[in-house]
């Protein structure tokens, strides 16, 4: 069998059930997703529909904490 993330997941989620929600709800970063968008923007102004985006080592809109509770 080809080892890829999706194959690998199930097979570890057989032992470990734990596995395959981290593997759903973290896979967006990965493979490039809405999660990309998400959070590396920010609304700025609802009236005039504009919003920041940053792209970078250190997430200015994201904290850590929130981080964290997305994959509990």
């Amino acid at each position: 069998k080809k080892m890829s993330d999706f194959y690998l997941s199930n097979r570890l989620s057989e032992e470990y059930p734990w596995i395959r929600d981290v593997y759903e709800e973290t896979s967006g970063f990965i493979h490039l997703s809405y999660k990309h968008i998400g959070t590396s923007s920010q609304l700025i102004n609802e009236d005039e529909r504009t919003v920041a985006f940053s792209i970078s080592k250190i997430d200015r809109f994201v904290t850590e904490d929130e981080m964290m509770s997305s994959i509990k």
